[in-house]
């Protein structure tokens, strides 16, 4: 994430980075867990890619990304959807 002077950011700025934070740290830290509950990472790759790509876009794509990440949880929980 690029370095920004926080007097001049936007608060819709501050706010995408700090919806962007929450959603790379769930990733990183689901990266590091030995048990995915209802699901393998062959199934969660994808939608972590998935996050990647939207974060990735410009400006970053923050609703897909949320959308994906709830995907991962909810198959994580075993509830289909």
């Amino acid at each position: 994430m690029s370095e920004f002077n926080r007097s001049t950011a936007s608060s819709s700025d501050l706010r995408y980075d700090a919806e962007i934070g929450l959603l790379a740290e769930f990733w990183s830290r689901l990266r590091i867990e030995d048990e995915l509950g209802a699901t393998t990472w062959g199934v969660l790759e994808p939608l972590e890619r998935e996050v990647t790509e939207a974060l990735r876009s410009d400006p970053p794509d923050i609703r897909r990304a949320d959308d994906a990440t709830a995907k991962a949880m909810f198959l994580i929980s075993g509830i289909e959807f």
